[in-house]
């Protein structure tokens, strides 16, 4: 290894037995040496991450994921310790991983190139402590330099650099030329890994105020970008191609980038998950750039949700799983047929972000969506079809995740006065159609939820959350019954019900928020849905006596409000004349309630309630 990229393989054989020496010859130059490593061979673990089944894409479609990595303990921007607060959306299905592990490359590079992902384009930052000095190791390189060069199936797909020069990045002509460029093309461009168009190497740029900064102007930027082609052509390449984000449609700054040398620009984010907004965002940096003759690369973003950095409230910036399979759909289909024909923008697409979990957009598999977006990718882009997602094992992760200190996970105990519980990952019965026929209780007492009609039945789906399963409510109406009981007609003060649901839509008749005890429409004691179409998400709570026009109704919040197409944690509490409302562990509403509670003795329904007026969908 040279560089961090292999150079060569030799045998070793007898008569000696054991390493013992490292000659380097410079012949009649000076060669400056560095960190010399030797190591043992160790063989991979027999549960090494399984190899990749890369997917072919459709046509001449190149998907491209941006990235950011922030993730090293002790030496990282900031570390998990941001993001473990939001960590019921946020947590990666590979855990608080240690980020530069080749272990953890590879599951990415497994992940990826199985729903299409091509390349990765990682930020790339210059330290700012080495102007003026060669280069031995940038800022924040660990995902790249220490994980996915060292990584077991990496030959399996290309990487980029993102020249992040905001922050860390400062430079100037000299510095640019003598140190810059020479480490870009030697540790980089050369790998044959790197990503290559036509022989031409891609790098993209992030800041343009910046760039044109460093180097004094419009004019100043141009001779860099023409140091930068020089050079790459003097080391064999046939040119370069030069990326530059932007996250408008201003003329006057597609104007610079053009005057400096840029090719194409393109967003690392469209600062929000609304489909119809990021489609106008591509239209408007599209119909500026032809007005010019200049190009850009269509960007699919999956939201935008800043908490963890800002502290603020965590809200619902992200689109849905189907919503987002719409706009690629919508790039696909629709936009990137309308780019000129040379463009790289009419093959290739962008992605915000795989692991910007701090700001909020990511399509690693995680909690927020599962699988959810990547599979959309892959349904989109390649003919592959239905296919089984691996996740690893808690043993696998134990490789992985020993930098961050957090206490060990712990399986809460059951409480005292639990009267139910249902788990989808323990003691889910099915029948020979896959359909549910029993949720058995894991209280203790029994209350199990049965399907009392088989037609009318959930089905189980695996790897749905966490790599675990959960129970899938289609809408016709499917739902289970947990029969009343002792335990189960007791629900009338100091109650307490947490539900995890993801809803598949909010539209059409109301959405079941996961239970409901009911006599009819009435709620006896309790009945919960969300509201659909104007204001769609607001979750609704009744609280009644089964009697007609005598119960207490509260919600119609305008935020937060329930995501689709990601899970929400939904409780709500009452007692002692008070109801509390809970979404996503944030307060959602706290009422007062002067009517007496009261068990009508029915059923408690699981995706639905006792009149089927209620659906759960998702």
């Amino acid at each position: 290894m040279v560089t961090d990229s292999a150079s060569a393989t030799a045998s070793f054989t007898p008569p000696g037995t054991n390493f013992n020496g490292v000659d380097f010859l410079a012949g009649p130059g000076t060669m400056w040496v560095d960190d010399v490593r030797v190591y043992p061979w160790q063989d991979y673990p027999t549960n090494y991450v399984p190899a990749p089944n890369p997917i072919a894409l459709q046509s001449n479609y190149l998907l491209g994921v941006q990235s950011c990595s922030l993730w090293k303990e002790g030496d990282a921007y900031a570390g998990w310790g941001y993001v473990e607060s939001y960590a019921w959306r946020r947590t990666p299905y590979l855990g608080w991983y240690d980020d530069g592990n080749p272990e953890v490359a590879d599951w990415e590079i497994k992940w990826q190139v199985e729903h299409g992902i091509g390349f990765e384009m990682y930020c790339w930052y210059r330290p700012n402590d080495a102007i003026n000095y060669p280069i031995k190791d940038g800022v924040l390189e660990q995902g790249l330099r220490d994980g996915f060069f060292n990584a077991r199936y990496s030959q399996l797909k290309k990487f980029a650099i993102m020249f992040t020069d905001q922050g860390a990045g400062q430079t100037n002509p000299n510095d640019w030329t003598n140190n810059i460029i020479p480490y870009w093309i030697e540790y980089f461009f050369k790998d044959p890994r790197y990503l290559k168009i036509n022989g031409k190497p891609v790098v993209s740029i992030y800041s343009y105020g910046d760039f044109e900064n460093n180097f004094g102007g419009v004019t100043g930027g141009k001779q860099a970008t023409d140091a930068l082609r020089a050079a790459c052509a003097q080391a064999g390449f046939l040119g370069v191609i030069i990326l530059m984000e932007e996250r408008s449609g201003s003329i006057s700054v597609m104007q610079q980038m053009q005057a400096m040398g840029v090719d194409y620009c393109y967003a690392y984010t469209w600062g929000t998950g609304d489909v119809p907004t990021q489609e106008q965002d591509n239209l408007n940096q599209r119909n500026a750039a032809s007005s010019i003759g200049f190009q850009n690369i269509p960007s699919l973003s999956v939201g935008w949700q800043t908490s963890p950095w800002t502290g603020s409230p965590e809200g619902n910036g992200w689109a849905s799983v189907p919503a987002y399979k719409g706009l690629a759909q919508w790039a696909k289909d629709t936009f990137m047929p309308t780019l000129p024909t040379n463009s790289l923008g009419r093959s290739m697409v962008l992605l915000p972000n795989w692991n910007e979990f701090g700001e909020g957009h990511f399509i690693m598999p995680s909690t927020l969506a599962g699988f959810g977006y990547l599979d959309a990718l892959r349904s989109v882009f390649t003919s592959g079809g239905s296919h089984i997602d691996s996740v690893p094992t808690d043993a696998q992760k134990l490789r992985f995740t020993v930098q961050y200190p957090r206490s060990p996970a712990q399986t809460l105990p059951v409480s005292a006065g639990l009267q139910l519980w249902l788990r989808a990952d323990a003691s889910v019965t099915t029948n020979g159609s896959g359909m549910v026929t029993k949720w058995a209780d894991q209280s203790g007492l029994g209350n199990d939820a049965i399907a009392t009609d088989p037609t009318h039945a959930p089905a189980p789906q695996l790897n749905s959350l966490n790599g675990l399963p959960t129970l899938r409510f289609n809408g016709t109406p499917q739902y289970l019954d947990v029969a009343n009981s002792a335990n189960i007609s007791g629900l009338a003060e100091d109650v307490t019900i947490i539900t995890v649901v993801s809803h598949d839509n909010l539209t059409g008749g109301y959405r079941s928020c996961g239970v409901s005890k009911t006599s009819g429409n009435i709620p006896a004691p309790f009945d919960c849905w969300c509201t659909t179409g104007t204001g769609a998400g607001a979750p609704q709570f009744f609280l009644g006596n089964a009697v007609p026009n005598q119960y207490s109704v509260f919600g119609g919040f305008v935020a937060p409000q329930v995501g689709v197409g990601v899970y929400n944690i939904m409780g709500v509490s009452w007692g002692n004349g008070t109801v509390d409302q809970y979404l996503n562990s944030n307060g959602n509403g706290q009422f007062v309630y002067t009517n007496s509670p009261a068990d009508g003795g029915g059923t408690l329904r699981i995706g639905s309630r006792a009149d089927l007026g209620t659906q759960l969908q998702g």
